[in-house]
């Protein structure tokens, strides 16, 4: 008797559980998108569609768009370099100044590139 009783409370609180907002039968998918395989079997399309994936490479957002890291550390490497040709605060400062200048340039033909490759599907439609 104990196992009908907990039978019954586990379908109850299974019933319970459910949003009938939230639910992948009315026609949302998990990502929100609406479902195509809902629509179709609602009646609400007549024309059947053919879906398929394509590869397709967008170009990637610079992570440090305005090229700080390139500067500071071309700066650091420059000022070093100058200041071991001449020991003046003129040859380091020049030397800064140029690296700082080859960091940047250096870092924006890095990112300039840069792309990734993602997976988009694509449907046609079939009369």
């Amino acid at each position: 008797m104990n196992s009908k009783l907990f039978l019954a409370l586990g379908a109850a609180i299974a019933l319970a559980a459910c949003d009938p907002g939230s639910s992948s039968l009315l026609g949302d998918s998990v990502d929100g998108a609406p479902d195509r395989r809902a629509d179709s079997l609602a009646g609400e399309r007549t024309a059947r569609e053919d879906c398929y994936e394509v590869a397709v490479e967008r170009e990637v957002d610079p992570r440090d768009e305005k090229k700080i890291a390139g500067t500071a550390i071309g700066a650091v490497v420059g000022g070093a370099i100058g200041h071991e040709i001449d020991d003046s605060d003129f040859a380091t400062a020049a030397g800064a100044a140029a690296g700082a200048y080859g960091g940047r340039v250096a870092q924006d033909r890095f990112q300039e590139g840069r792309t990734e490759t993602v997976t988009e599907i694509r449907c046609d439609e079939i009369d």
